[in-house]
């Protein structure tokens, strides 16, 4: 009997997300690739997605591709497909903001998504 995957909700996507990066305080890259942000960085670190994806789902190939476009890595982290943008969403927060940022723009981001219901 195949089991249904049990979805992430658009706030647990939000808080868990926020609450990992907070904590961990630095942006998840891999020096040999150019400092380019990482699911799994250097030194244990995660991005916002990679955070998400439990380490028995984790595949080095998912590395460079992003959530938007990779059903792979949407399904490892458990986001659904209509949770795509929202994903992506969380994601630029981790690539193009300075952690010094991060707080009020995933504050603002869980805002709007507590608002939406």
């Amino acid at each position: 009997m195949k089991t249904r995957m049990k979805y992430r909700t658009r706030e647990n996507i939000v808080k868990t997300a926020m609450n990992f990066l907070l904590k961990q305080g630095a942006r998840s890259q891999q020096k040999g690739e150019g400092n380019r942000c990482a699911l799994r960085g250097d030194n244990g670190t995660r991005c916002a997605i990679g955070c998400l994806i439990p380490n028995r789902e984790y595949d080095p190939k998912f590395e460079g591709y992003s959530v938007i476009f990779e059903p792979k890595i949407q399904s490892a982290a458990r986001i659904h497909p209509n949770d795509h943008l929202l994903a992506q969403d969380v994601q630029d927060i981790h690539d193009n903001l300075p952690p010094r940022a991060w707080k009020a723009a995933f504050q603002k981001l869980l805002n709007e998504v507590q608002k939406d219901g």
